[in-house]
């Protein structure tokens, strides 16, 4: 029977085993590993620019894990998976094919399930709203439209999970640049 916790509870699994981590000397990185109370693996943090971080994730919950979300504030995030699968039933499925796209705004509560043994291996992006308004407003200051359903204030936010392309996990042999994943072959 996997572990069934509250969201306050897996912070606080965080926040023990964020007591043990490694930050580089400019405090930009910061790397964890996970206690074996309720599984193992690692975080590695990133603060790329001011309001923009990202996160390396390989977690393995061996007796799987059940978080129930609260109804919270959320920043912009971009999360992608390469393996393992988080299900959150009608609100949202993760794994190597479906991607997450949140915007900000209030994120509704939710019950994540996390899978036992699966490895969780991915990236994991955040963004403050304006930092996402300045760095893709048009000329006039506006968002693209395409953009808008990412910027929520205070209603509640929306969510995508796109299907993930094979060029996300591996460029297909094309190019040995690693730019054929963006379109710049």
């Amino acid at each position: 029977m996997p572990p069934d916790l509250t969201a306050s509870e897996v912070d606080a699994f965080y926040a023990r085993a964020a007591q043990h981590s490694t930050t580089t000397p400019d405090g930009l990185e910061t790397v964890f590993s996970l206690s074996s109370e309720l599984g193992y693996g690692y975080n590695r943090t990133v603060a790329l620019y001011p309001g923009l971080d990202m996160t390396i994730f390989h977690e393995t919950w061996p007796d799987g894990l059940i978080c129930h979300g609260l109804e919270a504030p959320h920043r912009v995030q971009f999360m992608v998976h390469l393996s393992g699968t988080v299900d959150t039933g009608s609100f949202l499925h993760q794994d190597a094919d479906h991607s997450y796209i949140g915007g900000s705004g209030i994120q509704q509560a939710a019950t994540s399930v996390h899978g036992g043994n699966q490895p969780l291996i991915g990236v994991d992006i955040h963004l403050e709203p304006q930092l996402l308004k300045q760095l893709f407003a048009m000329p006039t200051g506006e968002l693209p439209p395409e953009l808008e359903p990412l910027l929520r204030g205070d209603d509640w936010q929306q969510v995508f999970s796109p299907r993930v392309t094979g060029a996300i996990r591996t460029d297909g042999g094309a190019a040995d640049d690693g730019l054929s994943v963006f379109g710049h072959d």
